[in-house]
């Protein structure tokens, strides 16, 4: 599949055109033949359509924070290694956090799930902060 961003963004605009929401999380995936569905990024935005525009220009360029997302996504010509999808949850339908006991506001549920993300798949989860934090919680002396 071709990095089309004109297709892709329409299909995003079809997802998020009906749903009444004031934020949303969103959740990049891959289809790997070997693990099945393995998510690549989690995000937040109140207007998904302008986010994932500012993300595609970023895959396509593949510099600063988006050269790691081009090399895990994309061949060296543009295509897509995988198949990709993108789930969007509307903060409207949120209703129990993913981990029992937390909060379940949309910026909790946000980084609860990059957690239990990065915890399954740590090789793959492209959001930089949490590389960097985890790498300073082990790097720090005990």
């Amino acid at each position: 599949m071709n990095l089309d961003q004109a297709i892709i963004l329409k299909q995003i605009e079809q997802l998020v055109v009906k749903g009444r929401f004031k934020d949303t999380i969103y959740i990049l995936y891959i289809v790997s033949e070997i693990e099945g569905i393995v998510p690549v990024y989690v995000g937040r935005s109140n207007n998904p359509l302008n986010r994932w525009k500012v993300h595609l220009k970023g895959l396509a360029r593949g510099q600063g924070l988006y050269k790691e997302w081009r090399t895990l996504l994309l061949d060296d010509v543009g295509i897509f290694k995988y198949k990709v999808g993108l789930f969007i949850v509307a903060d409207s339908v949120l209703s129990h956090p993913p981990i029992p006991g937390f909060p379940c506001t949309i910026g909790s549920v946000e980084y609860q799930l990059m957690s239990l993300i990065s915890d399954t798949y740590p090789n793959d989860l492209l959001n930089q902060w949490l590389k960097s934090s985890v790498s300073l919680i082990r790097e720090k002396p005990i």
